[in-house]
């Protein structure tokens, strides 16, 4: 027996259909469905496919109304793709897992020419200017220049000269990666300045960008506990200690900050704690529109980590 009916007409407007769509999405009920349901308070809502749902020769949607249906489904998938192309998560995650692969790569390639460099000048003292010898070798145009700038016999055996110019060939490849990952970098700081600005006050721009990241979005990390931001990053030894019941990790990738990373072995699991905490209530500023902190948190964080190092000077006896 049907009490009540509630018809909605608006079918025929696209845009009034994706907004529906996405109601039901979100498993919230449509206005007519809100409105039959404040009437009788005692009904239990079920919609439509549910097995619960009494047998009834329910009204079914015509030819005209399924076509518009599919043309709401349509609009609303173009929406959902555009949504994700401008999605600054994404866009983060792109930028640092780009970012990771350049430096290693660019990391690759030193150490190659570096070793390649020692070989070709035995004599030579390269030092530890790694880029100031690949920007030099860049410079150069042949085999006997290097040989001058160092002061050294230049090499001379059968095809040195077509050697020489596969290795500067590299060294121009990584002279590219180190502009490659300049500007990645700045555009990592720009995307996390403006999407987290809290955070990248705190932590700075890079080390807030991984950790949205390393979270999967700016959403969740602002959900997270402090003790799982703690070992953000540190994943691998959480499961070695719950499986072998090694040391739990104290540190994830908070320990790419000074204050953990430049601080006393002994006091770092406290710093990184309270850091942690502090990044909790920091990204939940940024996610649900709290106040965008200044430089006067920074520096009453700053005295707190100040105030641990002086209070443990010393390690705890064992």
């Amino acid at each position: 027996m049907v009490l009540e009916e509630e018809h909605w007409d608006g079918w025929k407007d696209i845009d009034a259909i994706v907004k529906r769509i996405k109601i039901l999405q979100q498993g919230m009920l449509t206005p007519e469905a809100n409105h039959l349901a404040g009437r009788f308070d005692e009904a239990t809502v079920l919609q439509d496919g549910h097995q619960d749902l009494p047998s009834f020769d329910w009204p079914q949607p015509t030819k005209d109304a399924l076509s518009c249906l599919d043309q709401g489904m349509m609009r609303l998938g173009q929406q959902q793709l555009m949504e994700t192309a401008t999605n600054p998560d994404y866009r983060l995650e792109h930028l640092v897992n780009s970012c990771d692969e350049l430096r290693e790569t660019t990391l690759i390639h030193e150490a190659r020419i570096i070793e390649w460099l020692s070989m070709m000048y035995p004599q030579a003292v390269l030092g530890r200017d790694r880029i100031g010898l690949i920007r030099s070798l860049v410079k150069s145009e042949q085999v006997s220049d290097l040989a001058k700038k160092w002061s050294v016999d230049a090499p001379d055996y059968e095809e040195v000269h077509k050697e020489w110019k596969v290795m500067k060939k590299l060294a121009d490849i990584t002279s590219m990666c180190y502009k490659q990952l300049d500007a990645t970098e700045h555009q990592i700081r720009l995307v996390s300045e403006s999407y987290m600005p809290s955070l990248s006050l705190l932590l700075g721009p890079m080390l807030a960008a991984r950790m949205c990241v390393a979270a999967h979005s700016r959403a969740r990390l602002a959900r997270l506990p402090a003790g799982t931001i703690q070992v953000l990053g540190a994943e691998q030894a959480f499961f070695e200690h719950l499986k072998h019941g090694s040391a739990p990790p104290k540190h994830g990738h908070l320990f790419m900050h000074p204050w953990v990373g430049k601080s006393p072995r002994w006091v770092r699991g406290k710093i990184s704690r309270m850091l942690a905490g502090k990044v909790c209530l920091a990204v939940r500023s940024d996610h649900f529109g709290g106040q965008i902190w200044d430089e006067s948190h920074v520096q009453e964080i700053k005295s707190k980590v100040e105030s641990l190092i002086k209070n443990h000077p010393h390690p705890p006896k064992r």
